[in-house]
């Protein structure tokens, strides 16, 4: 069971019981969201306002892999990897070949969401990449496949052209069969201050 989020000009919540009924209505650009409600999720992340080619992109994702099996000690297989990207247009409408989105879910790797968010804010900090963390709270909404934000109709499509995503593999409530990670290292946050800063405090 998962909760969809359906918005349009305001949101309302519909609650769909079978995977098939999501299917049904991920057929057309609805704006739907999924609500992540549960604890342990699988591992994602969303990365937004990059401005990649498909090479740069490849390039991003390929470390950012590596740096994710090195940093929790992991197998991720091929097969446990999904990838979406914004589609070929901008905000204003117009056909682009720049990537500036991309969800990444780890489908075989599960972890409790408030350990993802500060997995991901050492990531920034120690890598200077930009995963945004605010997908990591509670009832947090994660947009599905094929669906666009009301604002800009801009579509999520797989990144692979060509290839079908499963939906229930992509929906980070769905863990059974997922094995445990956690993140539990202590680590200092860099803190930069410009002398302005440090002025301001001293007075």
């Amino acid at each position: 069971e998962n909760d969809v989020l359906k918005q349009h000009e305001c949101k309302s919540y519909i609650h769909i019981l079978t995977i098939p009924s999501v299917c049904k209505e991920l057929n057309t650009d609805q704006h739907l969201y999924e609500v992540a409600w549960q604890e342990s999720r699988k591992l994602y992340y969303d990365f937004d306002n990059i401005d990649y080619d498909k090479s740069e992109a490849d390039e991003f994702i390929s470390k950012f892999i590596r740096i994710i099996r090195t940093e929790l000690d992991i197998i991720i297989e091929d097969d446990g990897i999904i990838i979406k990207k914004n589609e070929g247009k901008t905000k204003t409408g117009e056909v682009t070949d720049k990537i500036h989105s991309l969800h990444i879910i780890l489908t075989k790797h599960k972890m409790k969401y408030k350990e993802q968010m500060l997995f991901s804010k050492y990531l920034n900090d120690k890598y200077e990449i930009d995963v945004d963390t605010n997908v990591y709270k509670k009832n947090q909404l994660f947009r599905f496949l094929g669906q666009s934000k009301a604002k800009h109709k801009i579509k999520t499509v797989n990144y692979y052209d060509g290839e079908n995503i499963n939906i229930r593999k992509s929906m980070i409530n769905v863990t059974d069969g997922c094995k445990q990670t956690t993140f539990t290292k202590t680590y200092n946050i860099k803190k930069d201050y410009t002398d302005d800063k440090n002025t301001n405090k001293r007075k």
